[in-house]
């Protein structure tokens, strides 16, 4: 027997066997095809070669994305800020230079690569947040407009674990901070902020030139405001034979400043640690923590109340201390009064704005009135129907 083959017979199985591999061969394609895309934008190659960058979503990707910004994100990452700031959107931050950090560093003799806790290098992790506001993305035009008063994501004696979460009826207030526009020049707490702004997902960034400082107490700023000329007040204190001129007590050198009567008065009230809190110190609870101050000059109080009711309102609970019922009438009385210039919570005339505005004093039920209008010389504000002199003074507490 012979056996014969067709002379076709090789083209058909050569076809067959080409229809069952092409399936395999485009799947292989195929899949290479996507592999090599999915390789290619997560390379370095992928952006060099294609000049594409990518997306800048959060402040650290910002941070991260330019050597400008190295110092402080150094900085950031061993404060163990990084988790946070990577959760935070629609805020802005204030950035110092690499050369302004430095600068700090040498001006403050913390060269030294030592970090401790939340210190790293002479910046606390308080600080490094003072420079994120939580008031959204800022605008090149909400800083040219002029004086206006914003709010920190750095708390007195509090980290900032929950910066994501909702303000409510708790909220606790950050530490504010004031940006101002002089002549073009826009500085914030009197540093400069520099022409260079950007941006990303979460925000807007600003280069300034110096480390935001948390500002002082409230009884700082006091002392360190306007004060009488030691001078005059030697030639006061001698001619009331070394007696003070805010009550019957010895001269007290505090009442040569200008608002000595304020310290004297919330001292009588038992309530100096809310004007001179320390920047790690919780101050009463976590919803009284920050207040404002609506501050009386020595004049002003001598004016408004007579030389016995001075030395009532400054003395008084020392004069009784061995009577127990006098003694907290004293203080009593003392508060009534404090609480009339102190509020809760930062009540800026900037963030106010015009109109009439009412705070809840502090230690009392009742409100404080504001009123915020525009004069012939620029905005004018009434706290109870007094003018306020200058307002807007940044203190931590």
């Amino acid at each position: 027997m012979r056996l014969c083959l067709n002379s076709q017979a090789p083209t058909r199985w050569a076809l067959l066997l080409l229809l069952l591999l092409t399936p395999i061969l485009l799947v292989a394609g195929e899949n290479v095809a996507f592999g090599a895309a999915k390789n290619r934008a997560n390379s370095a190659a992928h952006t060099t070669d294609d000049r594409e960058e990518r997306p800048l979503i959060t402040f650290v990707d910002l941070l991260s994305s330019s050597e400008r910004f190295g110092e402080f994100l150094h900085t950031v990452q061993r404060l163990r800020m990084v988790l946070p700031l990577n959760r935070l959107t629609n805020a802005t931050m204030f950035v110092p230079t690499n050369e302004a950090v430095r600068r700090y560093r040498r001006e403050h003799g913390y060269d030294a690569a030592d970090a401790g806790g939340s210190v790293y290098r002479g910046v606390s992790d308080g600080q490094a947040w003072y420079h994120v506001i939580r008031d959204g993305a800022i605008g090149v035009q909400d800083l040219a407009q002029g004086t206006m008063v914003w709010e920190s994501l750095s708390r007195p004696g509090d980290n900032t674990d929950d910066i994501h979460a909702a303000p409510d009826d708790r909220h606790r207030f950050g530490i504010m901070l004031k940006t101002e526009n002089s002549g073009g020049a826009v500085v914030a707490n009197g540093v400069p902020v520099l022409a260079q702004n950007f941006s990303c997902e979460a925000g807007n960034v600003y280069l300034v030139d110096g480390l935001l400082t948390i500002p002082p107490s409230i009884i700082e700023l006091l002392q360190s405001a306007d004060s009488t000329d030691q001078s005059q007040g030697s030639s006061a204190a001698g001619a009331q034979g070394a007696y003070d001129p805010l009550g019957t007590f010895p001269f007290n050198p505090s009442d040569l400043r200008k608002y000595g009567a304020v310290e004297r008065l919330f001292a009588a009230a038992g309530w100096s640690d809310v004007l001179g809190a320390a920047e790690d110190s919780h101050i009463q609870n976590q919803q009284d923590e920050m207040h404002t101050l609506w501050a009386f000059s020595n004049s002003a109080f001598s004016s408004e109340f007579s030389y016995a009711e001075r030395a009532y309102l400054l003395h008084g609970s020392a004069f009784a201390a061995d009577d127990e019922d006098l003694h907290r009438d004293a203080i009593a009385d003392a508060r009534a009064i404090a609480s009339r210039y102190i509020s809760r919570g930062p009540a800026s005339i900037a963030r106010l704005g015009k109109g009439k505005h009412t705070v809840q004093r502090f230690g009392s039920q009742e409100n404080i009135t504001v009123v915020v209008s525009e004069g012939s010389d620029g905005v004018v504000a009434r706290v109870d129907g007094q003018p306020i002199g200058q307002f807007d003074g940044i203190a931590r507490n």
